[in-house]
């Protein structure tokens, strides 16, 4: 088959998220199938490396286009004001003339989408006359809303509403029909007062006869917007298992997995591709860290005087009852790792429900002498007691906790189970 170009737009932030992605578009597609276009402004070398070295694994191939943002310095106001997005969003304006000219089709994909099987039955579509290819658009129920249609044509006829997320470019056709920088001249002639400027605009200029309709079931499915979003037009998948057969192209629109953790489950396929990330780490620590900001958040709400931590341990339950009767069915006994504040904050949670002597020993490798009448040991010399019985090893420090129970597991005999604190509790709650 022939290369497929793909480009994105992004900033040196979104490095680790665009990992993400390309992960997940380099698995499901054949090895050499893929020439990568990276459109920014501020990559460094080592951003360029990273994204490099992943590409060549599956020996495809990649090409920076640097953009100077001053060009966009003199934009209309109304494009300004929008609120945790980037710059980059606009470059896409730009994408019929930095994208170099013997292209004659590219298939930009956003960041925040996990590419689920392969795109080649995408990419190869007839698109006939059509200049671009698009999703209708699922958060607006297919239809431009009629508060909208202010910026519109008055002759328009065609009213189905595109997301511009995922866009299939007819470059050959753009280049031989508009004059050069048309979108990015047109952004200074319509005045649209939306957050989605450029993808109003996209509609604005195309969206009548010009764009191709995918479908968005199978293209550019918005699984963030399922239940808000259910309308006449709007259909959906009903299980994980139907959304994984059926769609190709994953969209995490208005709310990412990376800032919400597992809160829908098909962020669960965004999860399991992050986990062979690099990132992978820094990514769980940083849920914990949001858990406990909200945490703070709420014990100020309810003008109270909580021990954030202690509350941290409680917060996925519906109480100590719970936490004592899902306890007493553990059939196993369970070790701590790590004997320090944490440690304490579970013991304490132990004792307040009469379950302290559930714990039969402690291991930290920096700390020696006793915690609550059990010997402080180390690995090594723990695992001599433990031999034919059932373990749990719960690992209690924050820092590096996912880290710490990946490496352990790993090197544990089948008799033991080893968890972080943290998952511990929401795995109990979940029971």
């Amino acid at each position: 088959m022939s290369v497929m170009n793909v480009c994105v737009t992004v900033n040196s932030k979104y490095v680790r998220y665009l990992y993400t992605m390309l992960l997940s578009l380099y698995k499901n597609n054949k090895k050499g199938s893929i020439f990568l276009y990276v459109i920014q402004r501020d990559f460094m070398e080592r951003d360029k490396k990273v994204i490099l070295d992943l590409t060549e694994k599956y020996d495809n191939h990649v090409k920076y286009i640097w953009v100077d943002e001053r060009k966009f310095d003199s934009m209309p106001s109304h494009m300004e004001d929008r609120e945790n997005l980037s710059l980059e969003i606009y470059f896409r304006l730009l994408i019929p003339e930095i994208i170099p000219d013997y292209v004659d089709r590219i298939l930009m994909l956003d960041v925040d989408i996990i590419v689920n099987h392969s795109i080649e039955e995408l990419f190869m579509m007839d698109m006939g006359e059509k200049c671009l290819g698009a999703a209708p658009n699922m958060c607006a129920n297919f239809i431009v809303e009629k508060k909208f249609r202010k910026w519109y044509p008055k002759e328009r006829t065609h009213w189905t509403h595109y997301n511009t997320g995922i866009l299939l470019w007819n470059l050959k056709k753009i280049r031989e029909n508009y004059p050069r920088e048309y979108l990015f001249r047109m952004a200074f002639k319509h005045k649209i007062e939306t957050s989605t400027f450029e993808e109003e605009l996209f509609n604005v200029e195309f969206g009548e006869k010009d764009i191709l309709a995918l479908d968005p079931m199978k293209w550019d499915y918005i699984s963030t917007r399922v239940n808000k979003f259910n309308k006449p037009n709007f259909k959906k998948y009903q299980s994980l298992e139907e959304l994984k057969s059926g769609c190709s192209i994953i969209h995490y629109a208005g709310l990412n997995p990376w800032e919400a953790g597992v809160k829908d489950k098909s962020f669960s396929l965004w999860w399991d591709y992050a986990k062979e990330t690099p990132y992978y780490y820094g990514f769980l620590e940083e849920q914990l860290e949001k858990t406990e900001a909200y945490i703070i958040k709420k014990s100020r709400d309810v003008n109270q005087e909580i021990d954030v931590q202690t509350l941290s341990l409680l917060f996925h339950f519906k109480g100590t009852e719970d936490f004592k009767r899902l306890l007493n069915e553990e059939d196993a006994a369970i070790y701590l790792w790590g004997a320090g504040e944490m440690g304490e904050r579970f013991y304490q949670l132990l004792k307040s429900v009469n379950l302290q002597k559930k714990l039969v020993g402690v291991i930290d490798e920096k700390k020696n002498g006793i915690f609550h009448d059990l010997d402080i040991r180390r690995k090594e010399e723990a695992l001599k007691y433990v031999t034919g019985m059932k373990i749990k090893i719960i690992v209690t420090p924050i820092k590096h906790q996912c880290e710490i129970v990946d490496i352990l597991a790993k090197s544990m005999p089948s008799n033991i189970e080893v968890v972080g604190l943290r998952d511990y509790l929401i795995g109990l709650s979940n029971e």
